[in-house]
């Protein structure tokens, strides 16, 4: 085994986050929202579902001052963002990141699959 080509984890998550990212610039997901949060600083967190997998997300202060509704958990959304990777836990979460109006659609009787 040639070990002179290995990688830190900081070095491949690296990578991968540039992978995700240029490759992730715009994606629409329609998922129901759980363990939201709406922190202090004006951040949102949350995670979207489906029946079989979990992603996490954020929503920027900056970005979420124009909602039209107000986001809590069991809401069936699609919403449009952005794949990043956050590094420090090596997750892949969507960042919602432009104006509400477009991003963040409350569907009243949507169905989850």
């Amino acid at each position: 085994m040639d070990y002179k080509n290995t990688l830190s984890v900081s070095q491949l998550t690296a990578q991968i986050k540039n992978l995700i990212e240029s490759n992730y610039t715009s994606v629409i997901v329609r998922a129901e929202i759980s363990n939201f949060t709406h922190h202090t600083s004006g951040h949102m967190y949350f995670t979207l579902k489906d029946s079989h997998s979990e992603l996490r997300g954020v929503m920027f202060k900056g970005s979420n001052s124009t909602l039209t509704f107000n986001p809590k958990n069991g809401l069936d959304v699609v919403v449009m963002g952005k794949l990043s990777i956050y590094e420090a836990r090596g997750q892949y979460q969507i960042i919602l990141n432009h104006g509400a109006s477009w991003n963040w659609r409350a569907l009243p009787g949507f169905r989850r699959d």
